[in-house]
């Protein structure tokens, strides 16, 4: 069975959470989905809780796109690993054995991982390469591809940077789907339609999010219309958190006509 956690469900300069990263667990392994400044130090402390490490966890890291607070923190999700991998902290000494895909359907995005490893820690994947984690680089494609036993397609939103949303399936359960960032453009509500649980932004509460972002109440409507019957909201500015009854509002026009919407905290867990 499916088990989704949010890792981080703020935007990009949010105080109080940590910038929108998920796992995504099956019996076949786990995708983390995106990477940014601070993602990394949450699954750390999420895997404590659990008596795992990243040792273990992920088996993937699956890129939507190139900001940095879906993109930054892949320097310090690999060092650490790293040093698990071989003995510099904790008693696992993997190795090489450790191995870690990273996948996108943006190509470039794979190129720039090693650039970045090479800005922050240099010479450190060619390192990798030696002692572990064993990294390969996957290019998705967006018109269906397999990850870890899912059936994943790709399509664009629309963003300040090239930005790929994805769906999931899985013989047996729901599908779902996950916008990363960006505005809803035909493929990208093309994408959803159908899925039983959709995580999408909503950057603003009410009207439009602009031509970078949705709102709230435009992932609301789109809901209402195509049937989802599970919405979670994320990526929410830190002021428009503040607008308490005008979320209530959307929950509630959303639950009589048989969506369930809620806007989820860190480290929340759900099964699609």
């Amino acid at each position: 069975m499916t088990r989704i956690t949010f890792l981080g469900t703020g935007e990009a300069f949010d105080p109080d959470r940590t910038t929108t990263s998920y796992l995504i667990q099956n019996s076949q392994g786990c995708i983390m989905v995106d990477c940014g400044y601070d993602a990394s130090k949450s699954l750390m402390r999420f895997l404590k809780k659990r008596n795992q490490s990243l040792a273990d966890v992920p088996d993937v890291l699956l890129l939507t796109h190139e900001h940095g607070d879906h993109f930054g923190g892949i320097p310090a999700l690999l060092m650490p690993i790293w040093e698990e991998v071989n003995g510099i902290v904790g008693n696992r000494k993997n190795g090489i054995g450790r191995k870690i895909t990273i996948a996108s359907a943006h190509s470039y995005l794979l190129d720039r991982v090693q650039e970045t490893m090479e800005g922050d820690y240099k010479g450190f994947f060619e390192r990798f390469k030696r002692e572990g984690p064993d990294i390969s680089l996957k290019v998705i494609n967006r018109d269906g591809d397999k990850l870890l036993g899912y059936d994943i397609t790709a399509a664009e939103t629309s963003h300040g940077a090239r930005n790929f949303a994805y769906r999931f399936q899985i013989t047996g359960e729901n599908s779902f789907a996950i916008s990363g960032d960006g505005a809803f453009t035909d493929n990208s509500q093309k994408l959803y339609r159908g899925v039983g649980f959709l995580i999408h932004e909503g950057f603003n509460v009410m009207g439009s999010g602009g031509k970078n972002h949705a709102s709230i109440e435009q992932v609301v409507d789109y809901a209402i219309a195509e049937g989802i019957p599970k919405v979670a909201i994320v990526h929410v500015n830190r002021e428009e958190r503040n607008k308490v009854e005008s979320v209530r509002t959307l929950k509630q026009r959303a639950r009589e006509k048989g969506v369930e919407v809620f806007l989820p905290d860190d480290h929340d867990t759900f099964n699609p």
